[in-house]
């Protein structure tokens, strides 16, 4: 493409199409294992980077002036944009591609392929993807009362408002279940923490993970159990806080809330989005809150949707069409 580094999410959806074909090719079969290794080398590394360079074969981020930071010991915390990170925008879909593309592998050569998932470097990267869920379900309020602050902090110098965080943790959101984002897939801040799309994306990538995790094979009974507890806590999440009235389509899915009773009715282009969540695996395409949520952003009330003499469709706030 035109940026040297490489996205999670972006690796993950360039070589899903070809899942298919894992039977029949060697070649193929390691590219995929290959892909699973290095996105899980990028996670142990730093779980909250949504992007990284290859190593020793690129300069600097242009993002190095990001003020982007981690808790250390006690009140003091350090920067975290170190060689190997192109960008840190901490992007829930980003985890979850990951998780996508582990399970995709397993599922499309019938679980025979276990080598990826036997390494450690696999098995820290899941155990990072957990960590981050379970401290991104706590509320804002308690995240930011920890002695170093919250966990994940960014700012950028910068003239879109989308591209930076209030304060450096985004907009508040009291404990609902789900996992806080504090940036969208289209690398835009989320407004409010809890993105009901990628939530949804967690649960069904979460409870698939755990069949890897309780495999004879790999035998990681305690991660599994992790991972099926965050699921559950998400999918209850949305049910009792991202199912919303709207003033003209009644009840539907928001696009993200903050548990506080505020929601920001709207859809995106990029996957994860409300109109992809029967792609997601999350609900049928027949589902009735379903195609109410996906009649609504498919029109006016959705401010991302675009209509003219060529044709119709969702743009999103990235490009502003």
């Amino acid at each position: 493409g035109d940026i040297p580094a490489m996205w999670l999410r972006d690796s993950t959806n360039q070589i899903l199409p070809y899942a298919r074909y894992l039977n029949q090719s060697e070649g193929l079969t390691k590219l995929f294992a290959g892909l699973i290794y290095r996105q899980a080398s990028q996670i142990v590394s730093d779980p909250f980077a949504n992007a990284h360079n290859i190593d020793g074969l690129t300069g600097p981020s242009p993002h190095t002036g990001d003020a982007t930071t981690y808790p250390t010991f006690g009140p003091s915390r350090t920067d975290a944009m170190k060689p190997g990170i192109f960008e840190r925008k901490y992007e829930l879909d980003s985890l979850c591609a990951f998780l996508k593309l582990s399970r995709t592998f397993y599922e499309k050569t019938d679980g025979s392929l276990t080598q990826p998932f036997l390494s450690d470097t696999w098995q820290a990267a899941v155990t990072k993807v957990l960590q981050v869920f379970e401290d991104m379900q706590t509320s804002t309020a308690d995240d930011v009362a920890r002695p170093g602050g919250a966990i994940y902090q960014f700012q950028r110098t910068t003239s879109e408002p989308t591209d930076t965080l209030s304060h450096g943790v985004g907009n508040p959101g009291m404990y609902t279940g789900m996992i806080r984002s504090m940036f969208r897939p289209s690398d835009d801040a989320t407004t409010f923490p809890f993105l009901v799309p990628a939530n949804a994306m967690a649960v069904v990538e979460l409870r698939a993970v755990a069949k890897i995790l309780r495999s004879d094979a790999v035998n990681a009974t305690a991660l599994a159990s992790r991972a099926e507890k965050i699921a559950s806590e998400a999918d209850e999440g949305i049910s009792e806080h991202a199912v919303m009235l709207h003033r003209v389509a009644g009840e539907v899915y928001a696009y993200e809330v903050d548990g506080y009773g505020n929601a920001y009715f709207a859809d995106d282009a990029n996957v994860p989005s409300l109109l992809s969540l029967p792609y997601l695996g999350y609900v049928a395409a027949d589902d009735a809150l379903y195609n109410r949520t996906r009649e609504l952003v498919l029109s006016p009330a959705n401010p991302w949707f675009f209509k003219g003499v060529a044709g119709s469709g969702i743009g999103g706030a990235h490009t502003w069409v």
